[in-house]
């Protein structure tokens, strides 16, 4: 996905909280790699903790390439996700900085710094707070629905759908990816199918709804997990 819109120049400058971050006087536009994004989890590996590499493409590697306005690529620039938007995700307070170079900052948001290429790789660590549907799904942002907004210093990137593999935000530590979330997924597509509300949270694979395939990649994603990799861990959560 191309950078989609800009705030006005003059916002482009970073917050005195960042001034060791490059800001050019204007951005000029850059990149993200896509329209969703899955926030993810990590396991325990013989290497320390590894986030989850994610099969199906979504979570994992989220980049953001920032340009300046003759086009070059801008190292140190200031990047970040806000997801104070998105009413059923939850953002882990541990965001692996040693491993993947992102901090958490209160109340939703994560943020990194972009390397001499220009780009920073987003592996956000959390998970969604779904509850059995009743008579419609939990509340939450509805399929489709960019509710995360990027950012590079301070100029607006673009917004992105969100989903969570831990869709029900139990099973932290060591199982938060399990049989209970693919059983929601599926109570969830029943509901919708009956004429419920989708949620972005487990439209995995960006259809706008949800349904017997986003079951199969959440049964994917928990086998993963129960073998000992994929998201074991995605707590705890803040705030």
């Amino acid at each position: 996905m191309t950078v989609r819109s800009l705030l006005p120049i003059a916002a482009a400058c970073c917050l005195a909280a960042s001034a060791a971050a490059e800001c050019p006087t204007q951005i000029g536009g850059g990149s993200l790699s896509g329209n969703y994004l899955a926030v993810e989890g990590y396991t325990q590996c013989p290497t320390g903790r590894c986030p989850d590499p994610c099969a199906d493409g979504r979570c994992a590697n989220y980049l953001a390439t920032v340009r300046d306005g003759a086009n070059n690529v801008t190292a140190g620039a200031h990047v970040w996700i806000d997801f104070s938007s998105c009413q059923d995700i939850r953002i882990a307070c541990d965001q692996l900085t040693a491993e993947t170079g992102q901090v958490y900052v209160s109340p939703s948001i994560v943020e990194g710094y972009t390397n001499a290429s220009g780009q920073f790789t987003f592996k956000v660590q959390g998970t969604a707070i779904a509850t059995p549907p009743t008579t419609d799904t939990s509340t939450g942002t509805n399929a489709g629905v960019p509710c995360a907004a990027i950012y590079a210093c301070g100029v607006l990137f673009g917004n992105v759908v969100v989903a969570a593999y831990d869709v029900n935000a139990l099973g932290s530590p060591g199982a938060a990816v399990n049989a209970s979330d693919v059983s929601l997924v599926q109570s969830e597509a029943l509901k919708i199918a009956g004429g419920g509300t989708a949620r972005a949270r487990d439209d995995y694979n960006g259809s706008n709804t949800v349904n017997a395939g986003d079951v199969a990649i959440g049964m994917q994603m928990a086998l993963q997990a129960a073998q000992g990799s994929g998201s074991q861990i995605t707590g705890p959560y803040c705030p």
